[in-house]
């Protein structure tokens, strides 16, 4: 099966999550980094699709709201609690 066959508008938004979870996975986006705003048109999506995607991730604990960056890469370790040296890191990135 095709990756047009498996993007069908019932389960695009799976899709998407499925992408961002390995990009997660991979290391392409860091804890407390925010994704790219051009995501949506990057995966050929509208950005409805993307939050539907992104809020899937923030049930499972991937994603996380974070006041004055909106929705970042969730900051924790192996055990699911913030790692210090990431909670640091992306404090940090809030006051750029």
């Amino acid at each position: 099966m095709g990756d047009d066959d498996r993007r069908t508008a019932d389960s695009l938004h799976l899709w998407v999550a499925d992408g961002i979870r390995r990009a997660i996975a991979e290391g392409e986006a860091g804890a407390g980094e925010r994704l790219p705003a051009s995501l949506g048109s990057t995966m050929g999506v509208d950005e409805g699709t993307v939050r539907r995607a992104l809020e899937i991730l923030r049930r499972e604990g991937l994603m996380e709201l974070r006041p004055g960056l909106g929705m970042t890469v969730a900051v924790r370790d192996v055990g699911g609690r913030r790692a210090p040296d990431e909670e640091a890191r992306a404090r940090s990135a809030i006051h750029r």
